[in-house]
């Protein structure tokens, strides 16, 4: 009895511990936290002034389980492994988003601020709207001026990666092989 008792307020003890770091991650994160929304043509106008770095743009919402496996999986072992200074990363939200799930999931996933542009689209623009069902060619095909050419990207989560003079290279909503294996075939390209 007297055993159960102390695993029982050890677990307790350890369960408000566990509280209290995440609470102090949050708060880290929301000190530092800009919002940060944008418009569709905002968002093309950064893209194309970095002419410095290859893009890797990732689409998300933090209420979609796939797109937290791949924050999960791909985003953060890629923010962790790449340098930089040669590829940028920009985590960019939908359009319903608060400043306080965006901070709770971003301090939640240990993305780095420093290290990532993040933007929560606001544009109310129909052609960019979740209610449109192109929504997500459309926003590709306005940002790398593709002139509709893509057509089938219908949901998210959303990879764009773009070259140095912003000339779209991989678009995939779905990670494969493949696609794990093109960043560093990038960081490859830069040497």
């Amino acid at each position: 009895m007297k055993n159960n008792l102390y695993t029982f307020l050890l677990l307790f003890l350890m369960t408000i511990l566990n509280c209290c770091i995440s609470n102090h991650q949050k708060e880290t994160y929301k000190k530092s936290y800009k919002e940060k929304s944008i418009s569709m043509e905002s968002l093309r106008n950064e893209i194309r002034r970095d002419s410095t770095h290859y893009k890797l743009l990732f689409f998300y919402d933090p209420f979609c389980l796939p797109c937290v496996m791949h924050i999960d999986s791909f985003v953060q072992p890629f923010i962790a492994s790449y340098d930089t200074s040669i590829v940028k990363v920009w985590l960019i939200a939908e359009n319903h988003l608060y400043e306080e799930e965006v901070v709770s999931f971003l301090s939640e996933h240990r993305i780095p601020f420093n290290e990532v542009s993040h933007y929560n689209i606001d544009d109310t623009t129909h052609k960019f709207s979740c209610t449109n069902p192109n929504q997500w060619d459309n926003i590709t095909n306005f940002l790398f001026d593709l002139k509709d050419s893509i057509i089938g990207l219908n949901g998210l989560p959303l990879y764009l990666i773009s070259d140095r003079n912003n000339n779209l290279m991989i678009k995939d909503s779905v990670i494969t092989k493949d696609t794990l294996s093109f960043p560093i075939q990038l960081y490859e390209l830069s040497y």
